[in-house]
């Protein structure tokens, strides 16, 4: 029989993880619930690993790392469901290339985290993150000031990386009649050709030549401050920087001297140092909207990442193909930090 190690701290109970989830292992294997592991290391993990025997370990955020070290202490350990999304913080290539088998939530949950940004880029066009304050401050004011408000309707919109959840945000453009291009050279042609989307040759074309971007790369040493002062002032007057993927792609310094100038206006979901800083200028700007990383799967949504994981840990009992499934490849073009 087999043995889950369910290494997910008590917050996510009820949250990702439901009784239902709980009863339909218990069906296919033994279940040990440790949820005192949140960030612990190699130590606790391999005594938490051995003890149970697990060859199926569950994780999310906060989990400890299983690396190659675990994998030589823990024999048994065959598979590491990840609930979330990003695993570079959790588990280490060494560790894949030995032969671990791992998946994430993969599309599970990338329609909810693409509405996020999309309901970020709609409140950045039409300045629905600035009229509450002032509606608020002035309770006789009613003639607002002007505000230069723009619609999504036949912009020319710029996706900086096309992994899930930028395809969802693709999609999500449809009604409104954009001219989509994006720039993501690890995206195959038929992902294009499928979605309708130009492809961008370079950053440059793709800065250059959109409205609006929405930023969706992934945080690994190639990509960091790929967006730097150069990509910035190739932004054409009055365009729009949405960024939901990660902060260390971002050259900060140099977005807030564009800022400054006016030139510009973005929205921010995520940043290089996380919590934002109390004294980040980037809170004060007029022309810049900050959410603290918010964008994600929705409170409502978060049951479908335990759905996922269940149905991936039934897959691998039955010996079937797993979703999501993350190889040294994929693994390679993914968010690389914590």
């Amino acid at each position: 029989m087999h043995s889950i190690l369910i290494a997910v701290a008590k917050m996510h109970y009820g949250r990702s993880l439901f009784p239902e989830h709980i009863r339909k292992l218990e069906e296919v294997a033994t279940v040990t619930h440790r949820q005192d592991l949140a960030r612990a290391g190699e130590a606790a993990i391999i005594e938490a690993l051995t003890d149970s025997q697990a060859d199926i370990v569950m994780t999310i955020w906060q989990s400890p790392k299983i690396t190659k070290a675990v994998l030589d202490a823990c024999p048994k350990l065959k598979y590491m469901c990840h609930l979330s999304g990003q695993v570079g913080g959790y588990v280490s290539r060494e560790a894949i290339e030995a032969g671990l088998l791992l998946s994430n939530w993969g599309n599970a949950t990338s329609h909810s985290t693409a509405e996020g940004a999309f309901a970020m880029t709609l409140a950045l066009l039409r300045h629905y993150n600035k009229i509450p304050f002032w509606m608020r401050n002035d309770r006789l004011y009613w003639e607002l000031p002007e505000l230069d408000e723009e619609g999504l309707f036949e912009q020319r919109v710029g996706l900086h990386g096309l992994g899930p959840i930028a395809q969802e945000y693709s999609k999500l453009l449809g009604p409104w009649n954009c001219k989509v291009s994006a720039y993501s050279p690890h995206c195959p042609d038929e992902v294009f050709a499928e979605l309708d989307i130009t492809r961008a040759n370079s950053l440059e074309e793709l800065y250059g030549s959109n409205r609006i971007i929405s930023c969706h790369a992934a945080n690994r040493p190639d990509n960091f401050h790929i967006v730097n002062e150069h990509i910035f002032s190739l932004m054409e007057d009055g365009a729009y920087f949405i960024n939901t993927g990660r902060g260390g792609v971002v050259d900060t310094e140099a977005l807030i001297a564009e800022l400054r100038t006016g030139r510009i206006r973005a929205a921010l979901d995520v940043f290089e140092e996380e919590p934002l800083p109390a004294d980040s200028e980037l809170r004060d700007l007029p022309n810049c909207f900050v959410v603290p990383h918010r964008a994600g799967p929705t409170d409502d949504r978060c049951k479908v990442m335990g759905e996922r994981a269940v149905e991936n840990i039934l897959r691998y009992v039955n010996g079937e193909e797993l979703l999501g499934q993350i190889t040294l490849a994929r693994y390679d073009t993914m968010t690389q930090y914590d």
